[in-house]
């Protein structure tokens, strides 16, 4: 997060706004005000919006208001938007703030900091399998060539380890760099055979803290079909709520009502 020095020093006007993040997209923005039904000023935010990661559950929790002096001291942070219910993000969208007369007479910028809440389930990764010692007392399996699905949400990896040839211990890392408050992951791992078929499975789920989870896990087999084993497929079900900075934005005059 950037001080509120920076946030002034990069303040701009509204129509100038290109954004995009791994939650949604905002462009050619405008700042409106009116008067609200009690007495106060409330105002609006306007811009062509287009979802990102759409394809799961998809929804604004909040969207915070921060005003700041020219000085870029404080005037006022308004956490939740004027109808605080969640909405989305389409080609057309729109958010309110209610605020007092003489903090938006005194504020010089505006930044929005918006929560996008997603859920969204896909398959993350492939890797082919080559020959494993299941006679040994305990043998890495080794991974011959990976395959991994675009996902802008997190980035997984996989290690296999066989004992006897009767259990799989299978450790799974997961990285991401997404701005985010609250971001976790349960992953599926499948063991296929050649034909794509599942011959045995586990779970593995963890919480990202600072971009980073670990977590292993293990499943049984027998070395008649473990023989069969040629790839193992990892699939996520991602949880996150984005945190995405829009702005800082000059407030023009004809928004302060006087």
């Amino acid at each position: 997060m950037k001080t509120l020095e920076n946030w002034m020093s990069r303040a701009a006007e509204p129509k100038q706004l290109r954004h995009s993040d791994v939650a949604f997209e905002l462009s050619d923005a405008e700042l409106s005000s009116e008067r609200s039904g009690s007495g106060n000023s409330v105002l609006r935010f306007k811009a062509k919006g287009q979802r990102h990661n759409g394809d799961g559950s998809y929804v604004i929790d909040r969207v915070a208001a921060v005003l700041l002096r020219q000085d870029a001291s404080l005037v006022r942070v308004q956490r939740y938007h004027e109808s605080n219910k969640p909405f989305v993000i389409g080609d057309k969208t729109s958010w309110s703030h209610d605020l007092y007369d003489a903090e938006l007479a005194s504020a010089a910028a505006i930044l929005y900091l918006v929560e996008t809440r997603l859920l969204v389930s896909r398959t993350l990764l492939r890797c082919e399998l080559g020959p494993v010692d299941l006679i040994a007392e305990s043998a890495t399996w080794p991974i011959v060539s990976k395959h991994v699905e675009h996902c802008d949400l997190v980035h997984v990896d996989v290690a296999l380890s066989t004992r006897r040839g009767e259990r799989v211990d299978i450790s799974l890392t997961a990285e991401s760099d997404v701005v985010n408050r609250g971001h976790s992951i349960t992953a599926e791992l499948y063991l296929l055979d050649g034909n794509g078929i599942a011959l045995t499975s586990a779970v593995a789920s963890g919480s990202l803290v600072n971009g980073f989870a670990c977590e292993k896990t293990d499943t049984g087999i027998d070395r008649a079909t473990a023989r069969d084993i040629r790839s193992i497929e990892v699939r996520g079900r991602v949880e996150v709520t984005v945190v995405s900075e829009i702005g800082p934005f000059t407030i023009p005059s004809g928004c302060k009502i006087t």
